[in-house]
């Protein structure tokens, strides 16, 4: 994955669940002693709610994590209501 300051994490895939509609994926990186996400989609009344959870260690790195999951949330966000208006 690059971001838009141009830097960059090696993300790779664990597992993928089309039918649960869920994905979980491990990045590697010398910043983090440990990295586990998943990512899911759930439907309900009002569509459906997307949950992202990532465990990682140092918990030092929540800080520089915690934006960068924001800002991941929000260019998906923008990403479907572009293509479903």
């Amino acid at each position: 994955m690059t971001f838009a300051g141009g830097s960059k994490l090696i993300e790779q895939l664990v597992t993928r669940d089309d039918s649960r509609r869920r994905l979980v994926y491990t990045v590697r990186h010398e910043a983090y002693a440990h990295h586990s996400a998943s990512m899911q989609i759930f439907p309900n009344s009002a569509g459906c709610r997307f949950t992202w959870v990532s465990d990682f260690l140092p918990k030092e790195r929540a800080g520089t994590m915690e934006p960068l999951i924001d800002a991941g949330c929000r260019a998906l966000k923008g990403y479907l209501e572009s293509r479903n208006p």
